[in-house]
């Protein structure tokens, strides 16, 4: 075109693609709608094929710096012709319109997605030297470092002077200004890009609002804290007030290496909102200073905040981050609210007030434990007036009490606790659980409790769900939230529950006492009433290695209610004996039970172990399948409610399976003996042994003949029959004077123990969980109490 640009003259392509100048690469460098570059007339009368301006159009740059150093953008190759023929470049003037451009820079770990709305760089653009003024305006979608992702929703202009030398890699920076949103930075200095990049410039905020850094913060996906985590989102806010800032960037930026970054910043009478997280500072001021070398520092001096009528007054050092040295003062109130951004992501809707009475800290956190060299500082206390919020979808409260710092131990004082729907008081101290909240977990030394929960309410169901991994679409989960684990905490605790609750079971008055390490919580003396009764049993909780939990129970129970203890068990995962079958008051042994839930808070049925003595006495077997298969002998009418005095025998599950001995059934209607298992899919298998002067002696069915056959004559001269019943309860298929009956009752008059069964009748190899030495437990010494 030579009008349309007169006095300068245009040669434009269309669809243009250019191939990396990396050898054997595929890759494309460039696709570009238009690409034009721009001649002056009178030197190409003079035949001087010149470019003095470049205009790319619609397209996208792929730019890329290889590990080894290699760039795919060295693509200019000048012919090898007379001077007078030669093509040259007097670059004064680029301009892009609408393109992408993708920088990744894999010695650095870099990666940048720029999209330039339209920008010109003006000057001189070529050579060693150059020295251009730049205006861009355009959308940084994604800038990457090694060790972070930055997404930027608003656009950013850049405007000013660039000069430098593309063999030194020098870059100087003048009166740049960079802007988003309500955000303006001037930047001044210089950056080598030879060396990693190394900068050396400064960093003058103009006219910067809290408000705006926090929403730019929030949608770059910087966590400082976080922001963008809670359900409400965090972007949204507003606010007043100016923000001073001045700073220095100075040294190597890239492969781990982190540049001194120096700040003074400050804020005066300014106010703070975000209407999804539940702040509203009515009024905010401080003024601070921080430096990342030298073992770091952050100074925040005279803040001041104010929410809802209540105030915080507030100073703050610390220094060396990776093992902290506080001195901290802080008094006034605060409401949870305002906090909610320091809060762990998955909790919101946080109101109530934290009051802090003369708080102060003074010493390396690390210190804050039981036996330092150099025991760090801590006094004052921390009260909670009505506090909530919600975590896992639960509401969750602490609605009164107090925490008191003194040295290493935080002091319990009548902490009044609710979730889950659970309801207790905590009282007593924590050795080392100031350091351990405010360390990192690497770091963090092993807290030790010693004190006494009373609760109104305790429902263990409910908080394991609570404390379970939570999945939602789509999400990803940190490793840690795939296990549900016991607390990381040490100590002895004296529990006291009015109601305990799992599930359908409810045990009232319970008393224990627990000694307790990571992973390993145990209890020797726990008493309750439990189903019309009572129970004094000792108690083993571990953590599993598959990250679930595992519950080990011994101990004896008195007059419980069979058909509540069924019932609140769930029929203990069967359908064939269940609440509906059973009455009457059962008291015993508890040998050993042993139930397992997985990783999410599932319990295990497959693993539940159980091995009982038990006394039933006054009870019934009403509508029992096997006892009614029996209506052959006996009219079905008076089978479908047989009353006895008492009953003895050893309950057994395993596998899956419950194993009954021989069980002698002294009733008002029949008196019999009865053997067998039946497994929780519905499978029965049972032997009967009836005194045939028992049936001869009562109603006996017409449709039936007794005949001597069936029978046979015991030693004692008692003619008895015997009855194989297998199937399930809707199927049972009876046999008569079977030697596997009678087989069955001789082996079971020898058996003991859980495991005598043969292996044939075995589903798998099972075994108890076995214990081991016992974890050894933390003991700090006789204490006078809390």
């Amino acid at each position: 075109s030579v009008f349309r640009d007169f006095p300068d003259a245009t040669l434009s392509f269309d669809r243009l693609k250019m191939g990396e100048s990396i050898d054997g690469s595929e890759r494309d460098l460039m696709r570009i709608g238009r690409l034009s570059l721009r001649f002056s007339m009178r030197d190409l009368l003079r035949k001087r094929y010149t470019i003095r301006r470049i205009d790319l159009e619609d397209g996208e740059l792929s730019l890329r710096r290889l590990a080894d150093g290699r760039v795919n953008y060295h693509f200019w190759k000048t012919p090898q012709e007379p001077a007078s023929q030669k093509l040259d470049l007097d670059l004064a003037h680029l301009v892009l319109k609408n393109v992408r451009i993708f920088y990744s820079d894999d010695q650095l770990r870099q990666q940048a997605d720029l999209h330039i709305i339209k920008g010109i760089a003006s000057g001189k653009l070529l050579g060693e030297e150059f020295d251009l003024t730049l205006n861009i305006e355009g959308q940084a979608n994604n800038l990457q470092e090694a060790d972070g992702k930055f997404v930027f929703a608003d656009p950013f202009t850049v405007s000013g002077n660039l000069s430098g030398n593309t063999v030194s890699g020098q870059l100087g920076l003048e009166k740049v200004v960079i802007e988003t949103g309500n955000i303006r930075f001037l930047v001044n200095g210089n950056i080598n890009t030879k060396k990693g990049p190394t900068l050396d410039v400064e960093l003058t905020g103009e006219g910067l609002e809290l408000a705006s850094l926090l929403d730019l913060a929030t949608s770059s996906g910087w966590k400082i804290p976080a922001l963008g985590g809670a359900k409400s989102g965090g972007k949204g806010w507003s606010g007043k007030g100016e923000l001073t800032l001045k700073g220095k960037v100075n040294g190597a930026w890239g492969k781990g290496k982190i540049p001194v970054v120096s700040l003074e910043f400050g804020l005066k009478n300014g106010s703070l909102k975000h209407s999804g997280l539940g702040v509203d500072l009515d009024q905010l001021h401080f003024s601070g200073k921080f430096r990342n070398s030298d073992g770091s520092r952050l100074v925040l001096n005279d803040v001041f905040v104010r929410q809802g009528g209540v105030s915080l007054n507030m100073d703050l050092s610390a220094t060396e981050f990776k093992n902290p040295f506080i001195q901290l003062q802080a008094d006034g109130e605060v409401l949870l609210a305002t906090l909610t951004p320091f809060l762990p992501s998955e909790i919101y809707g946080a109101d109530g007030r934290i009051i802090l009475n003369d708080l102060r800290i003074n010493g390396r956190i690390s210190d804050l434990r039981e036996g330092s060299g150099i025991p760090a500082d801590a006094s004052g206390s921390i009260s909670f007036e009505n506090t909530h919020c919600r975590w896992h979808d639960r509401d969750w409260s602490i609605n009164s009490g107090k925490i008191s710092l003194d040295g290493d131990r935080l002091i319990l004082d009548e902490l009044e606790f609710s979730g889950a729907e659970s309801r207790l008081t905590l009282d007593g101290h924590i050795r080392n659980g100031l350091a351990a909240f405010l360390l990192a977990k690497d770091q963090a030394p092993l807290p030790y409790l010693e004190g006494r929960i009373d609760a109104s309410v305790f429902d263990l169901e409910n908080l394991m769900q609570a404390i379970a991994p939570v999945t939602t679409a789509g999400s990803q989960r940190d490793p840690d939230r795939k296990k549900m684990k016991l607390p990381r905490i040490s100590g002895n605790l004296i529990a006291s529950v009015d109601e305990f609750r799992y599930g359908d079971v409810r045990l009232n008055d319970l008393r224990s006492s627990w000694r307790f390490t990571p992973g390993y919580w145990r209890s020797d003396n726990l008493k309750a009433n439990a189903m019309s009764g009572s129970a004094l049993v000792q108690v083993a909780v571990r953590q599993t290695p598959e990250a679930g939990i595992l519950l080990d129970l011994e101990g004896t129970f008195q007059e419980v209610k069979v058909e509540d203890c069924f019932r609140q068990f769930h029929d203990f995962g069967q359908d064939e004996l269940t609440s509906r079958n059973l009455k009457g008051r059962v008291s015993g042994t508890l040998h050993h039970l042993q139930a397992e839930w997985d990783p999410s808070g599932k319990f295990l049925p497959a693993e539940l172990l159980v091995h009982s003595d038990v006394e039933i006495r006054d009870g019934a077997l009403i509508n029992y399948a096997p006892v009614e298969a029996l209506s052959r002998f006996i009219r079905v009418e008076e089978l479908r409610n047989i009353r006895f005095a008492t009953l003895k025998n050893t309950i057994q599950i395993v596998n899956e399976n419950i194993h009954i001995p021989i069980m002698d059934i002294q009733s008002s209607v029949l008196n019999l003996s009865l053997t067998g298992t039946h497994d929780f899919s519905g499978w029965l298998d049972y032997q009967a042994k009836i005194n045939l002067f028992e049936i001869l002696g009562k109603k006996f069915s017409r449709t039936q003949p007794t005949e001597a056959a069936f029978a046979e004559a015991e030693k004692s001269g008692a003619l008895s029959l015997y009855v194989s019943m297998k199937g399930r309860a809707d199927n049972l298929q009876m046999e008569y004077n079977r030697k596997e009956a009678r087989k069955m009752f001789q082996q079971e008059g020898k058996r003991e123990g859980l495991f005598r069964l043969e292996e044939k009748e075995k589903k798998k190899k099972t075994e108890w969980s076995q214990e081991g030495e016992e974890p050894e437990f933390l003991d700090w010494g006789e204490e006078d109490e809390p």
